[in-house]
């Protein structure tokens, strides 16, 4: 039996594969949750057994399937906790199973790293962007490591591991060409579709840098006032009325500025992947822009 693996990354439209086209397919579908993935990243490595989680992901699979795709964005790790446990649940992954051939979705990091910092805001989050990102504060939660976020040598670990290449899913290709990003997925996969696929909500709700600044506010007086959690206790139809008017008076630095600053980091980086891998990164002005490449003239 063939193991498919998607492994995320987290905000590359992994809930929208795993809800409107992974259960499409016409091959069995398993989507990763609970203890196995605890087991993955944190257990401890003498109580890890590699044929238990095999086991688990692949109980209720008919064994005489000639393909299975066992999907979580948890497989590479935690974001908030700056990757740390990537490197074992991948490694334990690979000891699970060793001849997997893997999917990885990938987003440009500039819409990347401001969609995982709204999700840590709708959570409380109460850190400026630029603290978050600081490789010289303080470490802990709710940091996002900015080397985690190069691609190219996280894709070459993962060939060098798995024996080849991952197939990757373009983030951006999906928003602006999903038919080509479908049939792409499907090539790679030897399946096709049965049933209709949703376009569903792929555009993320459009949050400015003064609403952003104004719901950091809100969490902050919030964790002032003894909320572990940093939510102010509002039925959200509230609370956003309160972002919106609190928005329009917020002060402070811009967070894409913060956004800006790491061009230079990711530009060159961002130029390799897209020759190695021939993954059409400047065709299109929008997707140029989140892999801070040059727009197309």
């Amino acid at each position: 039996m063939q193991v498919f693996l998607h492994i995320g990354l987290h905000k590359t439209a992994t809930t929208y594969l795993q809800n409107q086209v992974f259960p499409r397919l016409s091959m069995p579908f398993v989507q990763a949750a609970g203890p196995v993935l605890r087991r993955l990243g944190w257990q401890q490595g003498y109580l890890f057994d590699p044929d238990a989680v095999r086991a688990s992901l692949l109980a209720g699979i008919d064994p005489s399937c000639e393909a299975v795709l066992i999907s979580s964005e948890a497989f590479t790790g935690d974001p908030f906790l700056a990757y740390v446990n990537r490197e074992q649940a991948l490694d334990r992954l690979h000891r699970a199973f060793p001849d997997a051939r893997v999917l990885l979705g990938v987003r440009g990091q500039r819409t990347l790293l401001w969609s995982l910092y709204k999700h840590q805001l709708r959570f409380g989050g109460a850190r400026p962007l630029q603290e978050m990102l600081d490789e010289a504060g303080h470490w802990g939660p709710g940091w996002l490591d900015p080397e985690s976020f190069l691609y190219t040598p996280f894709v070459a670990s993962l060939a060098e591991r798995f024996g080849s290449p991952p197939h990757l899913l373009v983030y951006e290709h999906l928003q602006h060409d999903r038919d080509r990003y479908l049939g792409d997925l499907l090539a790679f996969l030897g399946a096709e579709l049965e049933g209709a696929v949703s376009a569903g909500r792929m555009n993320e709700a459009a949050v400015g840098d003064r609403e952003v600044r104004a719901r950091r506010a809100l969490n902050r007086l919030a964790l002032n006032r003894g909320r572990s959690q940093g939510v102010l206790p509002l039925p959200r139809s509230i609370q956003a009325g309160v972002v919106r008017t609190a928005g329009r008076l917020a002060r402070g630095a811009p967070d894409q500025l913060v956004l800006d600053a790491l061009a230079d980091r990711y530009r060159p980086d961002n130029l390799l992947l897209d020759e190695r891998y021939g993954l059409r990164l400047g065709e299109h002005p929008a997707v140029a822009a989140s892999w801070y490449l040059d727009a197309p003239t």
